[in-house]
């Protein structure tokens, strides 16, 4: 994710750079100039107006959407400190808009439990089915051993 910041203080970094850090993830500082000729190498042609103030990159771990939703996050809770310009999102260019969009994705915790849950449905269903199968024969007996008594 490429950052453009520029009313970032050493508290701010350093909290920043921890959270980034528990989702996985890292931040390196870059030089504009530097960014710019190596971009243009690459050839990604950026607008220079729009990355006001100094650079920055995250780099995700593993868990990207955590990564991006810590960014998000921090972003919106700290107006005016860091502005998302864009970046690289498995093998696309993204927008901020589209780091937004991947932040409210949920969690490979979260969509593991509902692959499990989607799993887990049919078997509970069936199961339920089976023991009100057999709690009703025995049931319907007694209701009517106490009715003909």
């Amino acid at each position: 994710i490429l950052l453009s910041y520029q009313k970032f203080d050493v508290n701010q970094t350093a909290g920043f750079r921890k959270q980034i850090a528990q989702s996985g993830g890292s931040m390196l500082v870059v030089k504009k100039r530097v960014f710019m000729k190596a971009a243009e190498q690459a050839g990604l042609h950026l607008n220079y107006q729009d990355m006001e103030g100094h650079i920055g990159i995250v780099f995700s771990g593993s868990e990207t959407v955590a990564t991006t939703k810590t960014v998000c996050k921090f972003c919106k809770d700290n107006n005016e400190v860091l502005k998302i310009v864009g970046g690289h999102f498995q093998r696309q260019i993204c927008r901020a808009a589209d780091f937004e969009k991947i932040a409210t994705l949920p969690s490979l915790d979260q969509m593991r439990s509902t692959l499990l849950g989607v799993f887990e449905a049919p078997m509970a269903n069936l199961l339920a089915t089976v023991e009100a199968l057999l709690t009703s024969v025995p049931y319907c007996l007694e209701n009517k051993a106490s009715q003909g008594a």
